[in-house]
């Protein structure tokens, strides 16, 4: 398929080696189609729904995606820098795992205030995101690099950090309860009691 056209809806559809760079889609509906190697940096989609769709080598930087909708949509290998996902329109999102993100960069993403349990983001570059005041119970962030991501008085009960690197959580301001870390990072849970830990 070489383009999209505004207020259409693509069922099944597959976009592949598109540069759809700096575009505008307005009321598009996607339902299970998948985007390969499609160049989406600094597109803008407004009042646009995603239901089960699939992203795969794409780069999102600075996309924006007002009042549109996310549902089981996954993201692999995928560059998305700067995304500002509390845009999106989650008031009517159905699913309990929206989104998925696999092998990504995701540097500078924002979360913040975000109702996102079972979220997926493994073996992802997932520094600087601002997960503050987030609700990520059961959440999977298995050997991602978290560094200079906010953690602020979020609920992670349950959720997998194993193998994650260089995240920096304060156990007093953070519900962790049953969540799974990995030694030795783990002893970066300490950094928050100014305490001397010896070798």
């Amino acid at each position: 398929m070489e383009y999209i056209i505004n207020s259409t809806y693509y069922e099944e559809s597959i976009f592949n080696t598109l540069n759809l760079k700096c575009k505008t889609y307005e009321n598009v509906n996607f339902d299970s189609c998948v985007f390969e190697e499609v160049d989406l940096s600094e597109t803008k989609f407004s009042n646009c729904k995603f239901l089960n769709c699939k992203f795969v080598e794409c780069n999102l930087s600075l996309t924006k995606f007002s009042h549109s909708t996310f549902s089981d949509v996954e993201f692999e290998t995928c560059k998305i820098l700067g995304v500002n996902f509390t845009q999106l329109n989650w008031g009517i999102i159905v699913s309990a795992n929206p989104l998925i993100f696999k092998n990504c960069n995701l540097t500078y993403c924002n979360f913040n205030n975000l109702k996102l349990q079972k979220l997926i983001m493994v073996n992802c570059i997932a520094q600087d995101l601002d997960f503050s005041d987030c609700e990520l119970i059961k959440s999977d962030f298995s050997n991602s690099d978290l560094k200079g991501s906010r953690f602020n008085n979020c609920i992670l009960e349950k959720s997998n950090f194993s193998n994650s690197t260089n995240y920096n959580i304060n156990p007093t301001t953070n519900k962790i309860k049953g969540s799974n870390f990995s030694y030795p990072e783990a002893i970066n849970l300490l950094d928050s009691f100014d305490i001397i830990i010896n070798p």
